[in-house]
């Protein structure tokens, strides 16, 4: 049979409103390379009814997306936002200073002064098995309005029983069993069903957390997060040019990359765990403290 010409007219087999569908119910499946998911969005829709909102400073993947190959300079209408609109004030000071310590030169993040105030407490030590700590958090945040639905928990993979469908994460295990509800999303099943109450708190793998946020967000053992994305980079195939980076610094500027993005996603208080153990991003938390005291605590665990 010959092929149908490029100007052939659409049999309607495939409406719009199926492919919307589709795209919603089965987002995962569309999990491909930036090239590709450039060139399926830019046939469905055209180049001229798409708005790209890329965050840069957060590149984790492979290969970068280009989105203004092949589109007219004319056709191109290109912005760089630098002014932080959903942490306030306090946050976005702290996450800037993270990431000149943790080795990142091109962050550039401006404090948005028209939202003052935030407040950051690093923890040390284990804070999976503090549940009054963050029942306090929730409390925190209620009397604020929010509920615990509004807050975001980030765990280490180290945190997830492997092979154990529906199995809570240690800390979610902690705060359930001291009463607290939660919706655990480092569990497949459970992650493709959002929360259905507003007193359940979210739990999320750091590798799931990007675009998430939350009034307060804790993140727990961050310092085995970098530890995790250094070994994961050694582990997969990497061209490395040894003229400008070695295997090293290129492996722990990725690391670094991830942990910004935890660090990223509270609107009020950020919460930061880490393990007893010295290490990088330690190290960097403690040299932002001794500059942040008036909004940085520090709290050591028994």
């Amino acid at each position: 049979m010959p092929e149908a010409p490029d100007n052939a007219p659409a049999s309607g087999a495939v409406s719009r409103g199926d492919l919307d569908a589709l795209m919603m119910q089965h987002g995962a499946d569309f999990d491909w390379e930036p090239a590709d998911e450039i060139a399926i969005l830019r046939h469905l829709y055209g180049p001229e009814r798409l708005t790209v909102s890329d965050g840069v400073d957060q590149y984790v993947r492979e290969s970068v997306a280009d989105w203004s190959q092949g589109v007219s300079r004319s056709s191109l209408r290109a912005r760089r936002l630098t002014r932080c609109m959903r942490m306030k004030a306090n946050l976005a000071a702290f996450v800037s200073d993270m990431a000149s310590n943790l080795g990142i030169d091109d962050w550039d993040l401006e404090p948005n002064t028209d939202a003052p105030g935030g407040r950051v407490i690093v923890v040390e030590g284990d804070l999976a098995i503090r549940s009054d700590l963050l029942q306090g958090w929730c409390d925190d945040a209620s009397a604020l309005g929010n509920a615990p639905v509004d807050m975001l928990a980030c765990v280490s993979p180290l945190m997830v029983e492997a092979g154990q469908p529906g199995q809570l994460c240690r800390p979610a295990l902690s705060y359930e069993r001291k009463g607290g509800r939660v919706w655990d999303g480092t569990s497949r099943d459970v992650r493709e069903h959002f929360p259905t109450h507003r007193d359940q708190l979210r739990f999320v793998q750091y590798d799931s957390c990007r675009g998430l946020e939350g009034w307060t967000v804790i993140n727990f053992q961050l310092d085995t997060l970098w530890d995790y994305k250094r070994g994961q980079w050694f582990s997969e195939d990497h061209g490395v040019d040894d003229l400008y980076r070695t295997a090293e610094e290129t492996a722990s500027q990725h690391a670094s990359r991830w942990v910004m993005i935890p660090l990223t996603r509270a609107i009020d208080t950020l919460v930061i765990n880490i393990t007893a153990q010295p290490g990088f991003v330690a190290n960097a938390l403690r040299r932002v403290h001794e500059k942040r005291r008036d909004f940085v605590d520090w709290v050591v665990l028994a």
